[in-house]
């Protein structure tokens, strides 16, 4: 009896293969429901929980902020008090003045001030102190202007209310803040009206007032190391809409437009120069009636990248898996019906080209190099120069404003960029350029030329530009190659080491910071084979490896390095149409000679098909030059066994061996699970290299 008198045609395979396939997709797009909304509702609550935690970064801040200006008003009322209660006597007021300020950080001025005649008979007396530094300075308040007029009234119309309300309303009271242009600052006062000593507290027997003016640097510092956030920063402003505190020095003192109103709420904001989104906080300073406003950078809140792409893709491998499924129903794979098994593998091959295409997608856009801490706006640079003046513990820094401009940009070697273009510093008067002026590419190999262009005096600044021509080493990896994307990053530290120098991006010297608008580029810029998607600025802290021979007390030990960074994409088109483009037409004309099954003919061609493919291949890795493997590699990889393996099948039939399987339907298995095979494997690796990375 022959082998196919003993096989009997199973009526049941087919319905169980259209059950199994149907439960198969029902589970896969169940499951593809679950993972979209898990991954919707994940970027949902993740929004939720940053909202909530700003809420409350916000609430402690108010209320820490609160508690600090309560115990400041608290400590004027006690020294008013001493002076009622005779405890303090007018000859230690200056004592106890200088050691108020010497003992209080948030303490920057005492000004004491008699009514008429209430201080030795003197028509007037009044006393100042300021802290400038270490130092303490007093001055005789009533030899330079008539505190007791109005201001209307006084010398060049000099503030008096400072005077004049407390004793007026008989109250201890917050002033409305000011910007003082002498001083340039905003002066925030408390003032409390003292009397004369064991008197009743009445209009009668009021002596004058004590005034103690706030140091908010303090402040600022608290609410930079309280938020949460790279960029997030917070500032103060006055019921009148001042601007008490910002980490942006020019803001201090100016008078916002639209006052935010008190609310528990929150609205989003798009800031015009960087393109930032902001989640921006209100909350009043119940003790001053001031408003606190908190704006937080959306982008440091929400998913990561790399979770975000994990959940994408494993949604494209559960999306793809239901449709396969599926079209083995909607073909009816299961009555080996030879048109619906052709539908079913162009179907399939299309998915799996599709399901790649989505990887691709979301790899390019979501996946970016590390640079640091991204500087794009004043805000940003100030908060985090605050927080590294904590960190560090030598001499004080001098910020050096440092520009640049790129002029032109190329690659000589796979590790390696070429750079020209302009540099400029912004120095005090005061610093000897010849001596202390100059910056290091610390990462320049090879010959480099940098000469001076010019140099002038800009206002109360000294102007350097110099021109810069250098190769400087990249530490890049095309792995991902043609869908690799990089960060040229080009490090720059000030050239003397001895001093505490920090170079801080001139952010004025630039109409637009947002990254797109590509700041510190020529507009004529080109980079072959790349797509340059912007720039910006960044920082790194580092800790060095030597002194440099210095005593360790006067360097700093952790160097902030500023970076300028060009993000640059792989020009995709190029290498497609220059490799993968080649290698399918190959691939194609070796299924159209397998289509024929003369097997002489399939076996010349899959040889010569190897030699091409081959050749190929090395000329791709001669010129990306990686250390592996790279993923356009992965096109050739799979193509070598299928060859063989295409091959061996049909020299299988032309030699005594019978392989039923092999040979059912003069090959049409082989024909049919072609494309899918190959597409279904490019597939995997695609998922392996940039889904689960």
């Amino acid at each position: 009896m022959d082998l196919k008198s003993k096989q009997k045609p199973n009526k049941r395979l087919p319905a169980l293969v259209c059950i199994i396939s149907l439960i198969f997709t029902i589970a896969l797009g169940l499951i593809f429901l679950f993972l979209w909304y898990q991954y919707w509702h994940s970027e949902q609550l993740i929004t939720s929980n940053a909202i909530s935690l700003a809420k409350q970064e916000a609430s402690s801040a108010q209320k820490k902020i609160d508690e600090g200006f309560k115990k400041f008003a608290q400590a004027t009322e006690e020294t008013a008090n001493q002076l009622s209660d005779g405890k303090l006597t007018y000859s230690d007021i200056a004592k106890h003045a200088t050691q108020e300020l010497d003992e209080s950080p948030t303490l920057y001025s005492v000004t004491i001030a008699f009514k008429p005649f209430k201080y030795e008979n003197r028509p007037l007396y009044a006393l100042f102190f300021e802290k400038e530094g270490t130092e303490i300075k007093q001055k005789q308040l009533d030899t330079i202007y008539d505190y007791t007029l109005p201001t209307t009234e006084s010398k060049n119309k000099t503030n008096t209310d400072w005077y004049r309300v407390p004793l007026e309303k008989n109250s201890s009271m917050w002033l409305e803040p000011y910007y003082g242009k002498a001083a340039q600052r905003v002066t925030v006062d408390y003032v409390a009206p003292f009397y004369l000593p064991n008197q009743p507290h009445t209009f009668e027997n009021q002596a004058g007032v004590i005034v103690y003016s706030a140091n908010l640097s303090g402040v600022n510092k608290y609410i930079a190391s309280m938020l949460l956030g790279n960029t997030s920063y917070g500032y103060i402003i006055s019921k009148n809409g001042l601007i008490l505190l910002h980490p942006i020095e020019e803001k201090v003192g100016t008078t916002i437009k639209h006052q935010p109103q008190k609310t528990e709420d929150y609205w989003e904001y798009i800031d015009q120069k960087t393109g930032k989104s902001f989640w921006q906080f209100t909350y009043p300073l119940n003790g001053n009636d001031w408003l606190i406003i908190v704006n937080l950078d959306k982008q440091d809140f929400l998913l990561i990248p790399k979770i975000k792409l994990h959940h994408l893709s494993w949604m494209v491998v559960t999306g793809v898996l239901t449709l396969l499924f599926l079209f083995i129903i909607v073909f009816r794979v299961y009555k080996a019906n030879t048109s619906k098994l052709w539908l079913f593998s162009i179907a399939s091959s299309i998915l799996f080209v599709i399901g790649i295409a989505f990887l691709w997608h979301f790899y390019l856009n979501l996946m970016q190099p590390p640079s640091g801490t991204k500087v794009m706006d004043k805000a940003a640079l100030n908060r985090y120069l605050l927080l590294y003046s904590d960190i560090n513990k030598a001499a004080p820094e001098i910020y050096i404003p440092t520009g640049i401009l790129i002029k032109s940009i190329y690659f000589p070697s796979q590790n390696r960029i070429g750079i020209s273009g302009y540099l400029w510093q912004k120095y005090p008067k005061n610093i000897d350029l010849e001596k202390s002026a100059g910056f290091l590419l610390p990462m320049q190999a090879g010959l480099t030329s940098i000469k001076q262009v010019s140099k002038k005096i800009d206002g109360s600044q000294q102007l350097i530009v110099w021109f810069f021509d250098t190769n400087l080493r990249q530490a890049m990896n095309p792995f991902a190659y043609p869908l690799d994307s990089e960060t040229l990053s080009i490090p720059l530290i000030h050239a003397n080491v001895a001093q505490n120098f920090i170079l801080v991006p001139d952010l004025d010297a630039y109409e637009a910071l947002h990254s797109d608008n590509r700041p510190g580029l020529d507009k004529g810029i080109f980079l072959e084979d790349w797509v340059i998607g912007g720039s910006f600025f960044s920082y790194v802290l580092g800790t060095p490896n030597s002194y440099f021979g210095l005593n360790r007390s006067e360097i700093s030990t952790k160097i902030p390095e500023l970076r300028f960074n060009i993000s640059i994409k792989r020009n995709i088109l190029n290498p497609i149409f220059s490799y993968l483009v080649p290698l399918f037409l190959v691939v194609f004309m070796f299924f159209a000679v397998v289509m024929s099954e003369k097997v002489a003919h399939i076996v010349s061609f899959a040889g010569a098909m190897l030699i091409v493919i081959a050749v190929a291949h090395v000329a791709l890795r001669d010129k990306i030059a990686v250390q592996g493997l790279s993923y356009l590699e992965s096109f050739y990889i799979v193509i070598y066994p299928m060859i063989v393996a295409v091959s061996m099948n049909f020299l299988l039939k032309s030699s005594s061996s019978k392989i039923h399987f092999l040979q059912l339907r003069t090959h049409l298995i082989t024909k049919l699970l072609f494309w899918p095979i190959i597409l279904a494997t490019y597939f995997i690796i695609a998922l392996l290299m940039f889904g689960f990375i």
